[in-house]
């Protein structure tokens, strides 16, 4: 059986929170109306692989500069 934890720590963590709880409305950030947004992202990934088929083995390996993402979103 472990001995239980001490209380000290777990409210440690949940303090900021509790604060953010009790805080007054006027202590709160503004409220933010977000309608859209769009996302790119751009990166480098490392891959390294291989592929098993009937053909001659295609094996690959390095960096690929070109790892680009685009996410977008609309609420109304």
């Amino acid at each position: 059986m472990t001995p239980p934890r001490p209380l000290a720590p777990i409210l440690a963590r949940l303090a900021p929170l509790l604060l953010v709880l009790v805080s007054s409305p006027s202590v709160r950030a503004e409220e933010v109306r977000e309608r859209a947004s769009l996302r790119l992202r751009y990166g480098v990934a490392l891959r390294n692989g291989a592929q098993a088929d009937v053909g001659p083995g295609l094996t690959y390996d390095g960096f690929t500069p070109n790892d680009l993402a685009a996410v977008g979103s609309v609420w109304a």
